[in-house]
């Protein structure tokens, strides 16, 4: 089909490297090592949600926690919708006590992955998470980690902390055009196309 002519936009983008370990070392991965380490101590692991009702629930309280009532409310609807797909995928962070501290609700595709949903309550279960979905892209040769969001600027409609946090995780932004969509076979794994609304700033957020 080609690609389509329209706007480019501004995307924060992880590019993946083929080993793990490669992603964890320099000086820039410090602040991700440690925050690993601290999550481990605490007991903290992810995995993802089978039952689709029972992610959907875990991702409400979450969200609730996050975003508050009155939000939650308004929003829920299109949340609702989404999880419902059958293409999305739940990943979740737990305490020992199996209790949720982190979510990320995502899509992916053979290439790219974008977030859609994503909220945490716990500062190491965030970047554990992210981690983990890192860990299960590279094993399924995704080549991109796409952050979605920030308003009409894109990633740069997000706040500096957010931006920071970005940056020590390994994203670049870069300016994307979307093509259209090929009739392709589609290998849906964790998630599809982890696509970063404003809820990623609960996950990548401070």
């Amino acid at each position: 089909m080609g690609i389509v002519p329209r706007k480019r936009f501004c995307r924060g983008v992880l590019v993946l490297p083929p080993d793990h370990a490669v992603y964890l070392r320099g000086r820039r991965r410090q602040a991700l090592r440690t925050n690993l380490r601290r999550a481990s101590t605490a007991g903290i692991y992810c995995e993802v949600v089978s039952n689709r009702q029972r992610g959907l629930d875990e991702t409400l309280q979450l969200l609730q926690r996050r975003w508050g009532e009155a939000t939650l409310v308004a929003r829920v609807g299109a949340v609702d919708s989404f999880l419902a797909r059958s293409d999305v995928t739940v990943a979740v962070a737990r305490d020992e006590q199996r209790r949720p501290l982190a979510m990320a609700a995502v899509l992916i595709d053979n290439e790219v992955c974008l977030i859609k949903f994503a909220a945490a309550t716990s500062h190491e279960a965030r970047w554990a998470l992210h981690d983990y979905i890192v860990r299960v892209l590279i094993g399924r040769r995704v080549r991109y980690l796409m952050a979605d969001g920030g308003g009409p600027f894109g990633a740069l409609g997000f706040t500096s902390n957010v931006q920071h946090y970005q940056h020590l995780l390994g994203y670049e932004l870069r300016h994307i055009t979307p093509r259209r969509a090929r009739p392709m076979k589609r290998r849906w794994l964790l998630a599809a196309s982890l696509i970063v609304v404003a809820a990623v700033a609960a996950l990548i957020g401070p």
